[in-house]
């Protein structure tokens, strides 16, 4: 089961996605917010979930507690940027992702902002540009592109003027 944690902000908060996540699991449409009656439940199951863009301890605390209501064949993923979270829910192996290397995140902020593999000729400096501010960030990388897609030459410059002075409120929100 897949958890968007920055979806259950926008859609009925962790409780609703709490709700959803254990109907997921228990394969059963009407389950009730019976948190240990469902856990007891959980316990004898294997499971595997992804919380995706955690951005504090708290979200995984309302979701599921603790890790030992899982059985020990069970997994969770937890993607995040901030290590913390998962050394205060007692994660036991974190692995931390590389950035891009420069050509890998030139293809895919190309792909985005001109929809092929490479910059647009007269495009190649101010794309670089952003590759030195997004730094490998694979969000930031389609973000930005996304942005600055069939945009003027003067968009970029002022673009990239704003960037090095602001960061964009997407790439803000994952930078933290």
């Amino acid at each position: 089961v897949l958890a968007s944690l920055k979806m259950s902000q926008r859609q009925g908060g962790l409780a609703c996605l709490q709700k959803k996540l254990l109907s997921n699991l228990l394969k059963d449409k009407n389950v009730i917010l019976d948190i240990g009656l469902n856990f007891r439940r959980l316990s004898r199951m294997k499971v595997l979930i992804v919380f995706d863009d955690v951005t504090c301890f708290s979200q995984l605390d309302s979701l599921i507690g603790s890790l030992d209501r899982l059985t020990p064949v069970s997994r969770i993923i937890i993607t995040t940027r901030n290590k913390q979270v998962l050394r205060n829910w007692g994660v036991s192996k974190i692995y931390e992702m590389e950035a891009l290397e420069y050509h890998h995140a030139l293809e895919i902020f190309s792909r985005h902002a001109f929809k092929q593999n490479h910059p647009d000729v007269g495009y190649e400096e101010l794309s670089s540009k952003v590759m030195k501010y997004a730094q490998g960030v694979p969000l930031a990388l389609k973000v930005l592109g996304c942005f600055l897609y069939k945009r003027e030459k003067e968009v970029w410059e002022s673009a990239i003027d704003k960037l090095q002075r602001i960061l964009h409120p997407s790439i803000l929100e994952v930078s933290m």
